[in-house]
């Protein structure tokens, strides 16, 4: 295959902020409103939320429902990446 026909996997994002902020909210299927409620989650701690319920509003426990997308969030984005993000979204007035 030519170079001109390859294309990334992961479809193309932004640059910065931008960029990061496209990628975990792939990770939450497009959900924005979800995104902003499980990014802070990701600075750590969210094991003693394991047995309590989904802060997305299911009725499932939080380690059988996004459990594992905020690990995986935390896991590709480097803390200090994950704190630009955080730090971007509420420069654009987003409350988390």
């Amino acid at each position: 295959m030519p170079v001109s026909e390859r294309r990334w996997p992961g479809g193309e994002r932004g640059h910065g902020v931008v960029g990061y902020f496209q990628y975990a909210l792939d990770l939450v299927g497009g959900n924005v409103a979800l995104l902003f409620q499980l990014l802070p989650m990701t600075k750590g701690g969210h094991g003693r939320l394991r047995n309590k319920a989904c802060p997305c509003g299911s009725t499932r426990k939080f380690k059988r429902c996004h459990l594992h997308t905020v690990e995986n969030i935390a896991r590709s984005i480097k803390p200090s990446h994950r704190q630009w993000l955080m730090q971007g979204i509420k420069d654009a007035g987003v409350a988390l």
